[in-house]
């Protein structure tokens, strides 16, 4: 999870290197797979699908007088 609200769930942070590939095992029937929360892929026996830094990248805005980590300590 990205933003979890539980101390039991905690952000994974990778070098930018760094691959995850998931492979599903069951016999069940395939699995959807989310991504983004938009994007949907299924996965059958034995296929496996990689996670890796993407190519396409996009700017960020920065507010000069914006402190995130003092909003997040606020809200939790």
């Amino acid at each position: 999870p990205i933003s979890p609200h539980t101390i039991s769930y905690r952000p994974l942070v990778l070098l930018p290197k760094s691959e995850i590939v998931v492979q599903y095992m069951s016999m069940a029937s395939p699995l959807e797979v989310r991504i983004d929360g938009v994007e949907s892929i299924s996965l059958g026996k034995g296929e496996t699908y990689i996670i890796r830094l993407s190519k396409m990248t996009f700017p960020l805005v920065a507010f000069p007088h914006h402190d995130y980590f003092s909003t997040l300590r606020s809200k939790l």
